[in-house]
C-alpha cells in the first residue's frame, strides 16, 4: 500500500512540475522573453525532473514516443503537457530565428499529438487545431 501511495505522489508531482514549467513558459512568452523561457525550461527539466531536455529532444524521431512512454510514470496527461511545452519552445525558437530547431520541435509535437490521438478515447478539438497550425508552419 505504501508503494502505491508513493507512486501516486510521484505521478502527481510530475504533473505539477510539468504544469509549472508550462505556466512559467507562457508567462515569459507574454513578457516577450522567449529566449529566457528556453533557458528556464532546460534548467527546470534538469533541476526538477532530473532530465536533460536537450538529450530528450535529440532522441531519433522513430524512438521518441517509445522513450517518453518508458520514462518514469508518464501518463497521457503528462504527454499532453509535455507536447504543449515543446510547442511553446518551438515557437520561442522560431521567434529567436532558430528555424531549424523550431521545425524539429514542431515535428516532435506532431508525433506526440498523433500518438495521443491514437491512444486516447476522447477526441481533442484543441489538439486537432494545434496539429493543423503546426502542419501549416512546416
Amino acid at each position: 500500500m505504501q508503494q502505491c501511495d508513493y507512486l501516486l505522489r510521484q505521478i502527481e508531482q510530475l504533473g505539477r512540475v510539468l504544469g509549472k514549467i508550462l505556466a512559467d513558459l507562457l508567462g515569459l512568452k507574454e513578457q516577450g522573453k522567449a529566449h529566457q523561457g528556453l533557458v528556464f525550461a532546460v534548467e527546470q527539466f534538469r533541476d526538477e525532473l532530473d532530465l536533460d531536455l536537450g538529450k530528450l529532444i535529440s532522441i531519433p524521431e522513430e524512438d521518441f514516443i517509445e522513450t517518453l512512454t518508458g520514462l518514469r510514470e508518464w501518463n497521457a496527461d503528462h504527454l499532453v503537457t509535455f507536447a504543449d511545452i515543446l510547442l511553446e519552445l518551438a515557437e520561442g525558437h522560431a521567434q529567436t530565428g532558430e528555424q531549424e530547431r523550431a521545425r524539429d520541435l514542431y515535428r516532435r509535437v506532431l508525433l506526440l499529438y498523433r500518438y495521443l490521438d491514437q491512444t486516447e478515447a476522447v477526441f481533442s478539438l484543441e489538439r486537432a487545431y494545434k496539429k493543423e497550425r503546426i502542419l501549416k508552419l512546416l
